[in-house]
C-alpha cells in the first residue's frame, strides 16, 4: 500500500468489503472517503469536542450529513 490510501481503494474491489473510516474524519474529507468507496464513517473531535452544547453537537451532524448526502448525487 502506499501512503495515499485512497488510490490504492479506488484500485481494489469494495464490492464485497465495508470499509469505515475513523480517525481524522470531518467535513473537510468526508466526500472524499465517500468517493472513494467508504460505507460510513466514525466521528470524533470533528462532531463533538469537550463543552459544546448540543445544539452545536446537533449542527455539526447536520453538517456531515449534508456532506456524505452530497457526496453520493
Amino acid at each position: 500500500c502506499s501512503r495515499d490510501w485512497s488510490s490504492d481503494v479506488c484500485s481494489s474491489d469494495l464490492t464485497s468489503r465495508v470499509l469505515l473510516p475513523v480517525g481524522g474524519v470531518g467535513a473537510d474529507n468526508l466526500a472524499s472517503y465517500r468517493t472513494a468507496g467508504a460505507s460510513g464513517a466514525g466521528f470524533g473531535s470533528s462532531l463533538y469536542k469537550p463543552g459544546m452544547s448540543a445544539s452545536q453537537v446537533g449542527e455539526r451532524a447536520r453538517q456531515l450529513a449534508d456532506v456524505w448526502r452530497a457526496a453520493a448525487a
